[in-house]
């Protein structure tokens, strides 16, 4: 079975938690418009796709042009030729979230932050990482069972110039041991705004089970991990879909972990990029990029 069937599944569940325990948080995720979230395609990644399922609307674009948005996500291999326009965006207020490749973006608008680490590059593989305690992925750790994080071949570990300024989000000691960048996201603020980026990418396409519990079912991780009762497990898999009785092994504890860990952090970031930036919205606009507005399904019937 895809990642898509565990990040459709993830989606619905995230809702299920929200609504359950963090029902101002599903509030926020669902007032947002397609105003406010920008995707630009870039060569690789696809959280447009983490969008998606989360039935959150969207503007897709080629190019840096985020006009009234709240949040900007630069896909892997986006390349710009403005970064001074990116920085004064962002200084503006705005919240730009990139993933691996686009750290080159990054390192030219805002320097000395962060940039990719010189002469290093990742392989097709996946690694254990450990969330910072008060990140945007804690709700969702399971304490002894580490998320597990997919690196695209060639990913660029992160190296962090400015330790005081730059907050690492979540770290891996096995990016710490072969390449002393152990990142695997980081945050930092830029005059009223703020920038995000992670190693590699949101839309996820592999994990592993690195312990015996990460090759438990994926009904556990939702009781364990996100605490949601065996009725709301169920109706999470009627909203996404899937059939628990035909769950193949393939789509376990270690694959939703991994998919509601990117799906978490998408969702937060969107909500509190949103939150931050106190504006009126205008009464039409002339953005030139298509809104995309995810299909209405099951989870708007049960999560609102």
């Amino acid at each position: 079975m895809s990642m898509h069937t565990a990040y459709r599944l993830a989606a619905h569940a995230v809702r299920a938690r929200y609504a359950d325990q963090r029902p101002e948080l599903l509030a926020g995720l669902n007032a947002l418009t397609g105003r406010d979230v920008h995707v630009i395609k870039g060569v690789h990644d696809s959280a447009q796709k983490v969008l998606d399922c989360l039935g959150v609307p969207h503007r897709m674009g080629q190019s840096f042009t985020p006009k009234k948005a709240a949040i900007v996500f630069g896909n892997c291999g986006w390349r710009t030729h403005a970064p001074a326009e990116i920085a004064a965006w962002v200084d503006g207020g705005g919240w730009l979230i990139t993933s691996d490749w686009s750290l080159d973006v990054v390192g030219a608008a805002f320097p000395n932050t962060i940039r990719r680490m010189p002469g290093q590059q990742s392989g097709d593989e996946v690694v254990g990482m450990e969330p910072a305690a008060d990140s945007a992925f804690a709700d969702v750790v399971v304490l002894g069972c580490d998320p597990q994080w997919w690196l695209e071949a060639a990913s660029y570990p992160i190296e962090v110039l400015d330790d005081v300024a730059v907050q690492i989000e979540a770290a891996s000691h096995e990016l710490l041991a072969r390449f002393g960048a152990p990142a695997v996201a980081a945050r930092f603020d830029w005059g009223a705004g703020h920038v995000f980026h992670v190693i590699s990418h949101f839309w996820l396409k592999k994990t592993r089970q690195a312990d015996a519990r990460h090759s438990g079912s994926a009904a556990d991780f939702m009781r364990i991990g996100m605490r949601l009762s065996d009725a709301r497990i169920s109706e999470v898999f009627a909203a996404a879909k899937v059939r628990p009785e035909r769950v193949p092994e393939s789509l376990n504890f270690a694959s939703l972990q991994s998919a509601v860990t990117s799906t978490e952090l998408i969702a937060r970031l969107c909500i509190d990029a949103c939150a931050d930036i106190k504006r009126e919205a205008p009464a039409n606009t002339d953005d030139d990029e298509p809104l995309v507005v995810p299909k209405r399904s099951l989870w708007r019937l049960l999560f609102g």
